[in-house]
């Protein structure tokens, strides 16, 4: 089986034997991971819920009754049981996945410091319009901005003079289709999907799109420098994009 998809979780990997005799002798078994294993951390797909809880005691019991049945646990290739992408290394998803939850909290709750803070000296944000592959150089960009013109918007956001911000969007997005590739380099390129939700003077809107990371490991953590945002209507009329997105 090679996992070229990537379907299977990546915090561990369950090679569990099964029985060897009975009606799904020689057959492979696939279990999501809902489904309890003892010794192991059941995720459910929640980060924060695999962080805090601690390994199954038991076997789920459906799990149990299909390897007695003879079932075999499905086997991971080495190269997908470690999510080697260039360099070979094993990828943790969730301290990547939580930074890129952590920037939009900040984003969405305004705190305007502290999103700036995950941002390298170096970095880039950009934001196309029209097209998702224009030339910034020759051609009109939603956003185009290196640190310090980041820092520039910054400050204009929290002079109080941001019209448009006055008062302030309420904003909630939801980041999802988390894709991650590492380079040679050691940075790592994140794709996600977003959903954001924006709310001023009655009226609400929905912002979709794609995101494009590039992370560089700091200490515990990442920062961010690069970062690509493709709106699915980045060709079509936005009456205001002076919140961070």
């Amino acid at each position: 089986m090679n996992d070229t998809l990537g379907a299977f979780c990546r915090h561990t990997h369950v090679a569990l034997p099964g029985s060897g005799a009975g009606p799904l002798a020689g057959l492979s078994l696939a279990v999501k991971d809902v489904f309890h294993i003892s010794g192991h951390r059941t995720g459910a797909g929640n980060p924060d819920w695999l962080r805090t809880h601690p390994p199954a005691e038991t076997t789920a019991p459906a799990v149990q009754r299909l390897l007695d049945a003879g079932a075999l646990s499905a086997e991971l290739p080495d190269e997908a049981r470690n999510d080697t992408r260039s360099s070979g290394m094993s990828i943790d998803r969730h301290p990547i996945e939580n930074s890129l939850y952590r920037a939009a909290r900040f984003m969405d709750e305004h705190a305007y410091d502290e999103w700036l803070a995950l941002w390298t000296e170096d970095a880039l944000y950009w934001v196309p319009a029209n097209k998702d592959d224009i030339d910034p150089q020759r051609h009109v960009s939603i956003v185009y901005e290196n640190k310090a013109r980041l820092e520039d918007r910054i400050a204009r956001l929290k002079s109080g003079a941001a019209y448009a911000q006055d008062p302030k969007l309420r904003l909630r997005r939801v980041n999802s289709n988390i894709e991650i590739k590492e380079s040679e380099n050691g940075e790592l390129t994140v794709y996600s999907n977003f959903n954001l939700t924006a709310l001023r003077r009655s009226r609400m809107e929905t912002f979709a799109g794609c995101t494009i990371h590039t992370l560089r490991p700091e200490g515990d953590s990442f920062k961010i420098a690069y970062k690509k945002v493709l709106l699915i209507n980045n060709d079509e009329v936005i009456n205001n994009m002076t919140f961070l997105i």
